[in-house]
């Protein structure tokens, strides 16, 4: 899926291969891997557009006035692939 075209950092994940939550919280938080973010994203909500939903809604709620997230890593612009 989308965690094999994340742009930017990459844990370098394998189709079929199996990672537990805390090697990809590791990953993502450590290594800034984007493909693991992703993951994890796909893990809580089904997909990264459904996490992003997520994501805007908290920021909301933390009282944010106009949240952008646009993904599950937080880059936009050049980063995004």
């Amino acid at each position: 899926q989308m965690t094999e075209q994340s742009a930017v950092v990459k844990l370098g994940m394998t189709t079929g291969q199996s990672y537990t939550v805390k090697e990809l919280f590791t990953a993502m938080t450590v290594n800034s891997a984007n493909d693991a973010a992703i993951a994890l994203a796909e893990m809580v909500s089904g997909s990264e557009a459904e996490f992003v939903g997520l994501m805007n809604e908290q920021a909301k709620k933390f009282g944010l006035q106009k949240p952008t997230f646009f993904n599950a890593s937080g880059l936009d612009g050049a980063y995004v692939g």
